[in-house]
């Protein structure tokens, strides 16, 4: 509570003007301000994807004082001023925060867990082999002819790799 004057240690919980006393018969008008809650209200969306565009964070504080948004691990996701930013793939908390001013307590952050998926990457390729020559394809040595489909994982993405192979039976090594 914040005090214009004095209030004889009184604490109050909404606004009011009083009108205060002293022993000796001076009286002073003494206005009290009392500080207000407010809540935060936010939302991440469903579904990201590493490699999409950045996000604009769009939380709102019960007060209509400005939302300061943070991340717990910037190698998912990296937050400056109102966007978002994917760096990595995993799960992630992201906290909107509100610190009250002289109206407003702080609000209570509010910490919202975005889950960012691998992004896929889709690879075609077509070989022609020399008969009794092999191809390695992903994490596979292929010498038939076929079709032959694969995936190779990194921390951020998976690689499909689709393949055609043809045995030229004429070329032999």
């Amino acid at each position: 509570v914040q005090t214009e004057g004095y209030c004889n240690g009184m604490a109050l919980d909404s606004n009011f003007i009083w009108l205060a006393g002293s022993l000796n018969g001076d009286y002073k008008i003494v206005k009290l301000y009392a500080r207000n809650n407010q809540q935060v209200y936010f939302s991440l969306p469903d579904t990201v994807q590493y490699g999409d565009l950045p996000i604009i964070l769009s939380g709102t504080a019960s007060a209509g004082l400005p939302v300061v948004y943070s991340s717990n691990d910037p190698a998912i996701a990296l937050v400056t001023n109102d966007t978002l930013v994917i760096t990595g793939a995993g799960s992630v908390g992201i906290t909107a925060n509100q610190a009250g001013n002289g109206s407003y307590y702080a609000a209570t952050p509010v910490t919202e867990i975005l889950t960012v998926k691998k992004k896929i990457v889709n690879r075609s390729i077509s070989l022609i082999l020399c008969e009794g020559d092999s191809v390695k394809i992903g994490n596979h040595w292929h010498s038939l002819p076929g079709h032959y489909s694969d995936i190779l994982s990194s921390a951020f993405t998976d690689t499909v790799i689709n393949s055609e192979i043809v045995v030229n039976p004429g070329y032999q090594i």
